[in-house]
């Protein structure tokens, strides 16, 4: 077999053909690249033909070429370009789909070359030849961030994740455009020093790729103010009274930190001691630490007061004589009381008088209600302590 061109006639290597009797060969030509017109003949001829001639024992066909148009197509990144009709060269104008196809951790991000755009598949009106490349970048996921607080004024660690392999976090100080202020695979942020709560943005990076950022909160709360302790009774204790005196620290916080480990708003004082306080807000900030109360023991808080106005009815005002603090010490505590009338003769006598089980109420030893007056009053501690004397007036 032989084609010709318009210079020179050229062989095709058909091998292993064997023509005899009446049978007939045969050729495909359609791995030939065909792009002008031209003539295919087929000759019979012996072991050692002669020069090629046009004879009647020659079958000439006649072909007319394409047009041929070649659609070259090519994956830039990792995955798979698919054709339908899925061939390279295709024979007059024709509509060819194309798809896109990305491998595991790539995305198609859009064709270039003799095609633009996104859309997937993509339709190809063939009517030249063409060369698309599907274009692949690697896939960036949207970071998730972690918001970070602080108390006053300072540095804010913020910290983002869903960065893989090689991929970095980039921070901005704006929603889009601008410069990253920190490009690096540490996920975590530390903000300059803020004043006033403050938003940033992390972006994951891959190479030139870079996914949409996400808003990270640094809040900056505020701190209490330092607390003033209100004093409710007096700070200088009569122990032997058991005295007790209320601190206060201000109200409507969430905690409370006192200096003898108490964590309520008003503490109870018995002993001497010195007691501060800091307050803890809704934000979890805590205070400076309030100016110290200091809670002393009194001195001399058990001398004994006379109240010798008795009103002996029954209106419970000033019903029997009331000697403050005899109970409350050693000291005073085992004593004889002695009551006298205007011409001396002893009326009452109470051993251990403590205003309570023993006490003058205007009745007589004999329980005889004394009649008003005046009355004097001897008392006596058998801890040697001086006696003590005065009248009492005797009223109904």
């Amino acid at each position: 077999f032989f084609y010709l061109t318009p210079t020179d006639t050229i062989p095709i290597d058909v091998k292993g053909i064997t023509v005899a009797g009446n049978q007939t060969a045969s050729v495909q030509t359609d791995w030939l690249v065909i792009n002008k017109d031209f003539a295919l003949y087929a000759e019979i001829r012996n072991s050692d033909p002669a020069e090629f001639d046009d004879t009647d024992n020659s079958i000439r066909t006649d072909f007319c070429a394409g047009p041929y148009y070649n659609l070259l197509v090519e994956a830039v990144g990792q995955g798979l370009v698919q054709r339908t009709p899925n061939q390279n060269r295709f024979e007059g104008a024709q509509v060819v789909e194309i798809t896109a196809v990305p491998a595991a951790g790539w995305i198609f991000s859009g064709w270039q070359g003799d095609a633009t755009g996104a859309v997937n598949p993509l339709t190809v009106n063939l009517n030249s030849d063409k060369n698309i490349e599907a274009l692949f970048i690697e896939s960036v996921a949207t970071p998730a961030g972690v918001a970070g607080a602080r108390c006053g004024s300072g540095t804010v660690t913020l910290t983002a994740t869903g960065a893989v392999g090689a991929q970095t976090y980039a921070w901005y100080t704006q929603a889009t455009g601008g410069t990253a202020i920190q490009n690096n695979p540490n996920p975590d942020f530390a903000s300059p020093s803020l004043s006033a709560t403050t938003s940033y943005y992390v972006a994951i990076r891959s190479a030139t790729i870079e996914s949409p950022r996400t808003e990270v909160i640094a809040t900056v709360n505020s701190v209490p103010a330092k607390p003033i302790i209100n004093v409710v009774g007096s700070t200088a204790l009569c122990l032997a009274k058991q005295d007790s005196v209320r601190l206060q620290a201000p109200a409507s916080f969430v905690s409370y930190v006192w200096t003898n480990s108490a964590t309520t708003g008003e503490i109870v004082v018995r002993d001497p001691g010195s007691f501060a306080v800091q307050v803890i807000n809704s934000s979890g900030c805590l205070s400076e630490i309030s100016e110290a109360v200091v809670v002393s023991a009194a001195e001399n808080c058990t001398e004994l007061v006379f109240y010798n106005a008795v009103s002996a009815n029954d209106d419970a005002l000033n019903s029997y004589f009331r000697i403050e603090s005899i109970d409350l010490s050693p000291e005073t505590r085992n004593n004889r009381l002695k009551i006298f009338n205007r011409w001396g003769d002893l009326v009452f006598e109470a051993r251990n008088y403590d205003n309570i089980t023993n006490r003058f109420t205007g009745v007589s030893r004999k329980g005889e209600q004394l009649p008003v007056g005046t009355y004097f009053y001897v008392l006596e501690f058998d801890s040697g302590r001086p006696k003590a004397e005065g009248f009492i007036s005797l009223k109904r």
